[in-house]
Formats: C-alpha cells, structure tokens, sequence
C-alpha cells in the first residue's frame, strides 16, 4: 500500500497550491494521507484540488484495488451545526439509508462551505444466500444462473 498507492498519491497531491503538510500511514490493504493546507486556502477549492489530484492518479494506481480512494474535508476548528434525525414508521431501515444517502446528504454537501455530512446509524440492504451444490447440481442449476437471478431481484426497488 506504501508504495503503490500512498506514494502514488503524494506525487498527485505535492503539486496542489497552498499545501502546508502532508503526513500518511499505511497497514494492510489501507493507507491514509492527511493533507493540511495553508489558513488563507478556501477548503471548497482545496477539496476539489484535491479530487482532480485522485483523478489523475487513478490510472497510476494497482488495478485490483477494491475500492477507488476517496476523500473527506475536515476543518479541525468546525464543530457540528445541523443534526438530522430521520425516522419512518412505514420504510425499512436500508430504504431509510438510502434515501438519507442520496436525498437528503447529496444535496447538503454541495452547498457552499459544507465541509462533512455524514450518516451515523445507517444499516446497509444485503442478502446472503446459501446454496447447496449437491442440489444445484441435481437440477442442472449453475452458480452463474443464480447470480443472474439474485442481480435480476437485487435490481427491483424496496
């Protein structure tokens, strides 16, 4: 990760203006690049320095990565100033997540001077199936035709 990735990065990221530091970590299939910007840098700007520096390096990076790098700003000095609270006696908690994650955050973090929206509590739809081979195979049902049908389901709205 050190080499591959947080190095990759660090190259990206030394060329934006007003970089004051730059500190990174790395451990197994994780790295972390803390970036700190001059006082007088507007951090919407940095932000998107920022996310144009990642979009550069994306081609450079191992293409086995799991998940592509993301970014978060944070001013140490901005405490919380809005807590939304949503319930819904009728919507599943995963349909109250996503809803949340795409109705209600998209919007606030792209107002002007939003550093952070995040979900706290948010519960992810996921369904394990389990499958014995012996009976697939007795019904001449390979692990591809379930797939199929499970991403045919998966694709319905809850």
């Amino acid at each position: 990760m050190a080499s591959s990735v947080a190095t990759t990065l660090e190259r990206q990221f030394t060329m934006i203006a007003g970089l004051d530091s730059m500190i990174s970590s790395s451990s197994m299939g994780s790295t972390t690049v803390t970036l700190q910007f001059d006082l007088g840098r507007d951090i919407d700007r940095a932000a998107v320095d920022v996310e144009t520096a990642i979009a550069e390096a994306m081609p450079l990076l191992p293409p086995g990565m799991l998940t592509p790098p993301s970014f978060r700003k944070v001013n140490p000095g901005d405490q919380p100033i809005v807590m939304l609270l949503l319930t819904s006696p009728t919507m599943r908690l995963s349909g109250l997540d996503e809803y949340a994650e795409t109705l209600v955050v998209q919007p606030i973090s792209m107002l002007s001077g939003v550093a952070q929206v995040q979900v706290f509590g948010s519960a992810k739809y996921a369904v394990r199936v389990q499958v014995d081979p012996n009976q697939l195979a007795s019904r001449q049902i390979g692990f591809n035709e379930i797939d199929t049908e499970l991403r045919k389901w998966s694709s319905i709205s809850i």
